[in-house]
């Protein structure tokens, strides 16, 4: 994982990033199992695909990521 937003001690949103669309990582399923209240994303710089998992991972292009953030 390479980022973790937290608040009052708790993470809203754990992220990993990659450079293009890859199987979900096994570190972002742990965390969407161990914190299931924090927002889980796998973001790419160059990939196409956006969709969420059955475990509720979102996996999108980085861009979509940062327009939930304005």
């Amino acid at each position: 994982m390479d980022f973790v937003a937290v608040e009052n001690e708790k993470p809203l949103w754990a992220i990993e990033c990659k450079w293009s669309d890859m199987a979900v990582s096994k570190s972002l399923k742990y965390s969407r199992n161990k914190f299931p209240a924090c927002e889980v994303w796998q973001l790419s710089a160059t990939g196409t695909r956006n969709y969420i998992t059955k475990e509720n991972i979102h996996v999108a292009h980085a861009t979509s990521f940062l327009t939930t953030l304005v």
